[in-house]
């Protein structure tokens, strides 16, 4: 455990059964002595209680009739001795306590109901419908899209048809009505941030509605109308100044309301994974989702930071020491809490036990501490020691993969990490067309390999038994050219009765001997064999190809083609010119002796 904590209190065995939402931290008698506040769900519907908690000590509870959704403390009347009230959301109302006490219970507005709804059960109290033409009205609305019935007229239509002439008679006497049922909570300032001036009490319903409501005389004061059904709300400013509220809804879309909006259709903020905590730090809306990320989003819905982290995140809470001037953020992982001060880790706590719920804030006498519930329905306190500095950052005592800056990294670095990424992700079909990639190479390889097998146009044999190599030069400027077939063998065995073939254009090359009979080639020699080729058309300038043949009595064993040069038919004199200009150009020279070619 860290150093800057002590381990005041545990319970492991005080049986709670709650979430984040529905725990608050209160001074109930205005004393100073704060007291943990929280909805036990317990295990059955009928075990719903309002419990009190001193220490880890029950001290108060009241039973709750439905099943709560969130609970905030907050004030509606300003001095110091006025005492602070608990708000508990339980289905379509809003419960207010003093000193545990219920003190006003207000009921949130209902929902319009569909206009031909409404008609369809009209007539039917007027006897104008009976039930089966009743149950073919409501299961034909019902079927619409974008229309919502009321629970009233989803209970009817459940029914069989032996059934719906005792449902018709008892369902027509009741009032239809669409009760709305809250689903999140929060508080908001009125005129002043001072901890003892007036709260307003924001709500969120099941059908998408925001109210503000003013916590003195309990009457909406502003109503906001989003998509979906709000899961966390959160709010920032003060009412008669200006303020912002953060509502998230059941898809992670975050919206942002302000004044003189009543109606937000486009989301400021879309996660990628669905949203598990949310909580604003300053300036800073702080949003934990399922994929092991905590990402920090500015007023305006930008993202500033993401941390990522290696076990599943529990929720987020802010953490805020007045003496010090410390604020930051908790990350509760499932054993494990972190407090993170500008993106930066500075201190851990660790638990032997998995974590449901945290809550930070006053308890008791304290200015800080945190208050873990565990899975198992345990309590433990730890108190922020006054003495505790959060000025040097760990150490290497806990590797964290969300920590650290952003590296300048290299654009070869980089390119590297983005494509090792790629491979990652694109896997399985990479692979898949390797493997096809591969695959047609072998197939074009063993295809070419047939060919040169069977045409045999490689200049080396293919043949196990008869192992040799077959190379051609060419000498000469023309239009007479020496062809010098050069043979290596490579077999150990020596080779007989082999011929050399020359195939070439009669219209243009004339060759001394189209047929070579060659001697028994001893392996691993070298052989030379001269053909004369003179060209029959020198002045057209034209160059075509001569193939040499090494055969046998019955096919080609080995093969090589020759791109004949063009002739040049002044070429040998233009050198023999050269030769004598060069020689007669030498000082001191008396005579000079001329070459003559003769034609």
């Amino acid at each position: 455990m860290s150093d800057n904590w002590i381990a005041a209190l545990h319970d492991h065995n005080a049986g709670i059964n709650t979430f984040l939402a529905c725990t608050t931290l209160s001074d109930l008698q205005g004393d100073g002595d704060y007291k943990l506040v929280l909805a036990d769900l317990g295990t059955i519907r009928y075990q719903l209680r309002l419990k009190v908690y001193r220490g880890i000590q029950l001290v108060g509870e009241s039973i709750l009739n439905e099943l709560p959704s969130a609970i905030v403390s907050f004030n509606n009347e300003e001095g110091q001795s006025c005492l602070p009230a608990v708000a508990v959301a339980s289905g379509s109302a809003l419960l207010i306590y003093k000193n545990l006490k219920p003190f006003y219970k207000f009921n949130l507005p209902p929902i319009d109901v569909n206009k031909i709804e409404i008609e369809a059960w009209k007539k039917a109290k007027a006897g104008e419908l009976n039930p089966k033409e009743l149950y073919e009205v409501l299961t034909k609305l019902k079927d619409q899209a974008g229309v919502e019935t009321t629970a009233l007229s989803d209970k009817y239509v459940s029914f069989s048809d032996d059934k719906l002439e005792d449902a018709f008679k008892r369902y027509t006497s009741m009032e239809i009505t669409q009760d709305d049922v809250a689903t999140c909570m929060t508080t908001m300032k009125k005129s002043s941030l001072d901890a003892n001036t007036i709260d307003y009490v924001v709500i969120g319903t099941e059908s998408g509605k925001i109210y503000c409501i003013d916590s003195q005389a309990f009457t909406i004061l502003a109503k906001f109308t989003i998509p979906g059904a709000p899961a966390f709300v959160y709010a920032a400013g003060m009412y008669d100044v200006d303020y912002r509220i953060f509502v998230c809804n059941r898809d992670s879309e975050i919206y942002i309301l302000k004044r003189g909006v009543e109606t937000v259709s486009k989301p400021s903020i879309a996660m990628k994974a669905d949203v598990i905590g949310m909580c604003r730090v300053s300036k800073q809306l702080v949003v934990a989702a399922n994929d092991q990320t905590v990402s920090f989003y500015s007023m305006k819905g930008k993202c500033l930071k993401q941390l990522k982290f290696e076990s599943r995140v529990v929720g987020v809470e802010m953490f805020q020491y007045e003496p010090r001037q410390y604020l930051g953020v908790f990350v509760a992982l499932e054993k494990e809490i972190r407090l993170y001060q500008d993106y930066l880790l500075v201190d851990y706590l660790k638990y032997q036990y998995i974590i449901k719920w945290f809550r930070f804030g006053q308890f008791g006498r304290e200015e800080a501490a945190l208050i873990v519930g565990t899975k198992d329905g345990g309590l433990i306190v730890h108190l922020f020691r006054r003495t505790a500095r959060l000025e040097e950052k760990l150490d290497g005592k806990i590797s964290i993969s969300a920590q650290g800056r952003k590296l300048n990294v290299p654009k070869k670095t980089k390119t590297y990490i983005d494509q090792a990424l790629r491979e990652r992700e694109n896997a399985r079909t990479m692979h898949q067309v390797f493997q096809r990639d591969l695959f047609m190479l072998k197939l074009t390889t063993a295809r070419a390999f047939a060919e040169m097998s069977e045409l045999s146009m490689n200049t080396v044999s293919l043949e196990a038994d008869k192992t040799v190599e077959i190379s051609v030069e060419i000498n000469g400027f023309g239009p007479v050219f020496r062809l010098a077939t050069i043979i290596r063998t490579i077999s150990k065995d020596v080779l007989g009765d082999l011929w050399l073939l020359f195939d070439y254009d009669p219209d243009f090359y004339d060759f001394e001997k189209a047929a070579l009979p060659l001697p028994n080639l001893i392996s691993e020699k070298k052989y030379i064999f001269d053909n004369t080729v003179t060209c029959q058309s020198p002045e057209k300038k034209i160059s075509k190809e001569v193939r040499v043949y090494l055969t046998d009595c019955s096919r080609i064993i080995v093969s090589a083609v020759v791109s004949m040069p063009i002739t040049r038919k002044n070429q040998f004199k233009y050198l023999i010119h050269l030769i004598n200009s060069k020689y007669n150009s030498r000082p001191n020279r008396q005579q000079t002796s001329q070459l003559t070619v003769h034609p």
